[in-house]
């Protein structure tokens, strides 16, 4: 009887080791395997990150339920359908800060709580220089995922926003710096993944740094801010973030809110934006830089083609299409569906 005991017992704990050893690999490669139906967000956000064992904030105003049904998905690319079902968009960070109780303010920004703009944290919400957001100023073409992106980066006296404005770029990476962050990058990058690229930074400058996924809530859109004689302030729509606003130069047309720019300061931001683009590329060693101009080549050819042409070659395969269908329809509900809701967002 003892001895049946005792091999009941060894069945038991051989189980549980490999259960919590296959659970430690998904959770080391950021994995996700979920099946779930109709279930509020938070509910699925907490499944994932107890899965993967990762920090995942959802903003206050994100709301909604959620239909899933993934296996090994990685957890950035699940956590964008999510996103695409209630309406908000994910992100993954690499805050840089100074000490615990910074982190904790921006949890609570992430969270919702407060607004990060007034709580030392202007970065997370910051549209880059003149107005563009460094989302807006990116040359690579295609999405990867950052755990497998490859960094190589010539960071010597930089800055913390020219430093970030560089891995948004050419890392696809959303590193923030908190606002009391002023030290200087010191370091020369080689090869290496986003988050030991960060690590890097975050050494050179004497700052603790970390990763964290978000769902935020959608923004009304990017502020433009452009100074002048007789300049009208004009507040953004709902959804915008906290405190943001439009100054522009010209009255909008009858009926059209959209600010007006003269072609003087068209001109004058086109040759900023130029100007920081050159000074971006100093930061690539030369085989970065080349792939980088090669890109470019390649889409202004994509610009010159008649737009026929051009939207057959945008335009994903059939297998493309196939998979995509096939992913709308697992992880959404036929109610969802019916109001046009599914993987790309409202009308997708």
């Amino acid at each position: 009887m003892n001895k049946r005991i005792i091999a009941v017992l060894g069945c038991v704990v051989v189980a549980a080791g490999l259960w919590f050893g296959s659970a430690a690999v998904r959770a080391n490669r950021n994995l996700v395997t979920l099946d779930v139906r109709d279930m509020e967000v938070r509910r699925v956000v907490g499944k994932m990150s107890w899965q993967t064992w990762e920090d995942i904030f959802v903003h206050r105003e994100v709301q909604g339920k959620v239909t899933l049904n993934v296996r090994d998905m990685p957890l950035d690319q699940a956590l964008r359908m999510v996103a695409d079902q209630v309406g908000s968009r994910s992100s993954t960070l690499y805050p840089l800060y100074t000490q615990r109780s910074s982190f904790a303010t921006l949890k609570k920004s992430l969270r919702g709580e407060v607004d990060p703009a007034t709580h030392g944290w202007t970065n997370l919400v910051s549209r880059g220089p003149l107005g563009f957001g460094v989302r807006q100023i990116r040359i690579m073409s295609q999405p990867q995922q950052t755990e497998a992106k490859r960094v190589s980066l010539n960071l010597m006296e930089r800055d913390l926003s020219f430093t970030a404005l560089a891995f948004n770029r050419f890392a696809q990476a959303r590193l923030v710096p908190e606002d009391s962050a002023t030290a200087k990058a010191n370091v020369t990058i080689r090869n290496s993944s986003v988050p030991s690229a960060v690590a890097q930074v975050a050494k050179s400058a004497g700052l603790k740094w970390a990763v964290v996924y978000a769902l935020e809530s959608r923004p009304a859109g990017p502020n433009l801010i452009v100074r002048g004689e007789g300049a009208e302030v004009v507040t953004t729509g709902s959804g915008a973030a906290s405190g943001s606003r439009i100054i522009v130069v010209d009255a909008p047309r009858d009926g059209d809110r959209r600010p007006m720019l003269s072609e003087e300061h068209r001109a004058a931001m086109q040759k900023e934006r130029e100007a920081l683009n050159a000074e971006l590329k100093q930061a690539l060693p030369p085989s970065e830089l080349a792939k980088i101009e090669q890109a470019e080549a390649e889409r202004e050819e994509m610009r010159q083609l008649p737009p026929e042409q051009r939207r057959e070659r945008m335009m994903p395969s059939a297998a493309e299409m196939n998979q995509m269908n096939r992913e709308r329809i697992l992880n959404t509900t036929p109610e969802q569906r019916a109001q046009g809701r599914g993987y790309g967002g409202p009308g997708g």
